[in-house]
């Protein structure tokens, strides 16, 4: 390099008769300025090292060594491990599922790929970048690296389950796992998947009050742009095995909404008992309501023949836009559409220990009690059908049940009137087919 430069000075002296030495050494100059700027940013770079290649350090491949979370369990059944941050690299084993790691550094790498589309004659490149993250780890008493979406996203030793991403031959982008036996075991006895939408957040509901469920899980997806949305699965994990509850989704914008409510039995601070919206827990804030003796919950229906401790409410409410006489939406002096709000009578559901039962609506079940009602008010021969209503009551059986309640029969005397006036046309006709035999 020097010897090239010391070669462009040279010919500048030997050349001046064409350009002054003064503008002949000015251009060797400024290129050896370039040149140096290109030298000194190649030697510059910098490469992340591994036991088997090396990666430029770069805007696609970066390291992060201050992680917030340093211990990890892996969700995969099978999970591999690499001797370098790529799936090309070696191979170097695999971790079973619930396998403890312990991580040192984040890599975050950046890929750039196209697809093509086609519109007549006419091809189109579209870029897009797909994010790989990786954790680097100790395998063996060696530096490895593995998949960060083979480690959960969450785990409850204590309650013995992980949640993680489904994978993309799966039915759902999450799902969670119940460990088999001790909570260090590496089998999976149960897994029940989630839907998700910009982001999620999982969580053991504490003061469970809902009676003989085990550990309650409410987890809650939401979407952050509009319309906002946000979704709650409730599940309860019982003997290491998974049984859905309900779910509650919610939506809105400008005025405009669509809400679903699940009311539990939680504890309070005060002792007692109460039905408590599942929306107020806020998982993703990491807060909650206050438990205590100010918060009234949902009042507890002493009619529905269910403890309040295996009783669970579901309400719904929405609106509807006003529309003017040409079918288009009215908007008030603010630009919000006017709406009417509709409430649906609340449904409940009863929670004997192994599933969940729907009762019915509230204005359904007050329709059965009228006709328990008419059932008592008859005497001892209508007992049988009482029994029925009793045994059948908050089904939906009781309807076909309901159709054999005839209380104060009384006699069909218009069916007696048709019996009689039958026989004597019958008996007309064959008196008069007689008499027309005997006199041709």
């Amino acid at each position: 390099m020097f010897s090239v430069l010391l070669y462009l000075f040279f010919w500048a002296d030997l050349n001046w008769q064409f350009y002054t030495k003064i503008e002949m050494k000015l251009g060797v100059f400024l290129l050896l300025t370039l040149l140096f700027v290109k030298v000194n940013n190649g030697f510059s770079q910098s490469y992340f090292y591994t036991e088997c290649d090396s990666y430029l350090l770069d805007d696609f491949f970066k390291v992060n060594t201050d992680i917030e979370k340093e211990t990890y369990r892996v969700f995969s059944e099978n999970a591999f491990v690499y001797c370098g941050p790529s799936t090309d690299a070696e191979q170097l084993g695999s971790l079973r599922f619930n396998t403890k790691v312990t991580a040192t550094a984040l890599i975050k790498r950046t890929k750039v790929d196209s697809f093509i589309t086609y519109s007549g004659q006419f091809k189109r490149y579209t870029k897009y970048t797909v994010n790989i993250k990786w954790l680097k780890i100790k395998y063996n008493h060696k530096e490895a690296f593995i998949l960060y979406s083979d480690l959960a996203d969450y785990y409850n030793l204590k309650h013995k389950f992980l949640l993680g991403q489904g994978g993309e031959n799966q039915d759902y982008p999450k799902v969670i796992k119940a460990i088999k036996g001790n909570r260090n075991s590496h089998s999976v006895a149960d897994s029940y998947g989630f839907s998700e939408m910009h982001g999620s957040a999982i969580e053991v509901i504490k003061n469970n009050g809902l009676q003989n469920s085990g550990t309650l899980i409410c987890y809650e997806t939401y979407r952050e742009s509009c319309p906002g949305a946000t979704k709650f699965e409730l599940i309860v994990l019982k003997n290491s095995h998974f049984y859905p509850l309900l779910t509650s989704y919610s939506t809105g914008e400008v005025g405009t909404f669509d809400t679903e409510e699940v009311y539990l039995p939680i504890l309070h601070k005060d002792g007692v008992v109460k039905l408590t919206p599942i929306s107020h827990f806020y998982l993703r804030y990491n807060s909650s309501i206050q438990l205590d003796s100010s918060y009234t919950g949902f009042n507890y229906p002493k009619n529905i023949g269910v403890p309040l401790e295996n009783l669970i409410v579901k309400t719904h409410s929405y609106t509807e836009l006003i529309l003017d006489k040409n079918g288009e939406p009215i908007m008030d002096k603010n630009d919000n559409f006017k709406v009417t709000v509709i409430t649906e009578s609340p449904t409940y559901y009863a929670w004997n220990g192994d599933k969940l039962r729907l009762i019915g609506a509230e204005d359904y079940i007050s329709q059965i009690d009228s006709l328990t009602y008419l059932i008592q008010v008859n005497d001892s021969a209508n007992n049988v059908l009482k029994n029925q209503i009793d045994s059948l009551k908050n089904s939906t059986e009781i309807e076909a049940v309901s159709t054999e309640i005839k209380p104060n029969k009384k006699p069909n005397y218009f069916l007696y009137f048709g019996l009689v006036l039958g026989g004597f046309f019958i008996g007309f006709i064959l008196f008069k087919k007689r008499y027309s035999t005997k006199n041709p």
